[in-house]
């Protein structure tokens, strides 16, 4: 049994508790907490979902989703008012997506965690998603006060 005390406002878990968490159930944890953080409810794709990976699927294209929808309204102002940073953008996109990919085959892959290679490849996913969105968004807000 895990044993969780009450500690300053948070819950305080025994080394032993800690230790007897699975690694699964850790890395759940962190899917559940990287969909709080990005605005996303983890309840939406669990029941919407009949497997793991069906939920790892939903929340990767809700992170899909949100990138691009980022990416969509930086690039559609860029369009209307730098052309040519427009097109260093759309470079700069696929790059990334590359990038994000190849990196997140890696972790699947090296997967030093021990992780469930899928739950690692998605953990990775949200992570790169959620960055960029924030650098897409700062750099959006960087335009507006520009004009």
């Amino acid at each position: 049994m895990i044993e969780a005390r009450p500690h300053n406002g948070y819950a305080r878990f025994s080394k032993q508790g800690v230790e007897a968490m699975s690694k699964h159930s850790m890395w759940l944890a962190g899917l559940i907490l990287a969909a709080c953080l990005s605005g996303r409810a983890w309840a939406d794709c669990e029941d919407q979902a009949q497997s793991m990976a069906q939920v790892r699927a939903c929340i990767d294209g809700q992170n899909d989703k949100d990138v691009d929808q980022a990416y969509q309204s930086l690039l559609h102002k860029l369009e209307k008012a730098h052309a040519d940073a427009a097109g260093a953008l759309k470079k700069s996109q696929e790059s990334w997506t590359r990038f994000a990919s190849d990196s997140c085959d890696f972790q699947a892959a090296f997967n030093p965690k021990g992780m469930i290679a899928g739950d690692a490849r998605s953990q990775c996913w949200a992570d790169f998603s959620q960055a960029r969105v924030r650098i897409l968004k700062t750099w959006e807000t960087q335009l507006d006060k520009s004009r």
